[in-house]
């Protein structure tokens, strides 16, 4: 689509939000080569603005919700059929956490630049801290990558309603409160997510206080949790018993638990078909595994005690 611009004369213009490069005659638009593709927006907390465009690392964001808030209207400008192109938010790590992030976007990569997530000190990109949840809502298509969600009291550092088709790779849960609800959590239907190599910490090593991994609502579908460290005091894993849709879900070479966890995992659901395999499940003196459904634990390697389970 032809964008005229009346200031501009002749030759190339770029327009960095549209990705366009065109050519102009006498401020008309003439051609246009446009890169199907969705925008990049850059935060930063120490030398960004919110009346900036967020469009380079020269004029970045200084918050995640200021970029959210702007990848959310270009999207909902784009045309039937470019709607769902991806688009990038690049947080910069700095020795600062970012605000709570409370909305969330759909077709949209959150990506922390700087240090691993995993641990304490400046350098890692960290959403949240106290006062709510570190991030939470609803999407699709999301990717969150190489971030850390911190939250205190009695918040969840990642509080999702409902998640679909998103993956959550390389992050870090940290519940920094005595007596958080949990690290990650699903209050609604869910399904369709990839959720590999994180961890769950409160610090120092410390395991994530409240609840690890926590399945609220009555469907958790063909989601694949691989590959993850999940500690928690109360449970590990806990899973509703109202959670009555589950089929596809597998926890797979997960390490659940640890010496000081009540239950490493705690999966109440009569119906619900979730597979464990080839964890480490953990728990201490306490017990290991608690269930209300059978046949669905393969070649897990289990703590001191388990209870009412066959592992084969």
């Amino acid at each position: 689509m032809a964008k005229n611009i009346s200031g501009l004369k002749r030759g190339f213009h770029y327009d960095p939000l549209q990705k366009d490069l065109g050519i102009y005659v006498d401020g008309v638009q003439v051609e246009s080569y446009t890169a199907q593709a969705g925008n990049t927006y850059y935060v930063n907390n120490i030398t960004g603005s919110s009346s900036n465009n967020g469009l380079s690392w020269a004029t970045p964001f200084a918050q995640v919700t200021t970029a959210i808030t702007a990848q959310t209207a270009a999207q909902a400008a784009r045309t039937s059929g470019n709607n769902y192109l991806r688009d990038k938010i690049l947080v910069q790590g700095t020795s600062t956490s970012y605000n709570l992030v409370a909305t969330l976007p759909s077709y949209c990569d959150i990506i922390g630049v700087g240090a691993p997530s995993y641990g304490d000190g400046a350098g890692i990109a960290v959403i949240g801290g106290a006062g709510g949840h570190g991030i939470a809502g609803t999407a699709r298509g999301l990717r969150l990558i190489n971030l850390q969600f911190q939250a205190g009291g009695v918040y969840t550092c990642a509080n999702f309603v409902s998640l679909f088709r998103s993956e959550i790779a390389f992050c870090t849960f940290q519940a920094r409160g005595t007596d958080n609800v949990a690290g990650i959590a699903f209050s609604a239907a869910s399904s369709g997510n990839y959720i590999h190599d994180c961890m769950w910490t409160a610090g120092g090593g410390a395991a994530c206080t409240g609840i690890g991994f926590d399945i609220e609502g009555t469907s958790f579908t063909m989601n694949r949790i691989e590959n993850n460290i999940i500690r928690g005091v109360s449970a590990g894993v806990y899973v509703v018993a109202t959670c009555t849709s589950a089929g596809a879900t597998v926890f797979k070479d997960n390490a659940i638990g640890y010496s000081g966890c009540s239950i490493g995992v705690d999966d109440n659901a009569t119906v619900g078909t979730i597979q464990y395999c080839g964890n480490y499940i953990y728990a201490g003196t306490a017990a290991t595994l608690v269930h209300a459904h059978t046949a669905r634990w393969t070649c897990n390697y289990w703590g001191i005690t388990f209870s009412t389970s066959t592992n084969s």
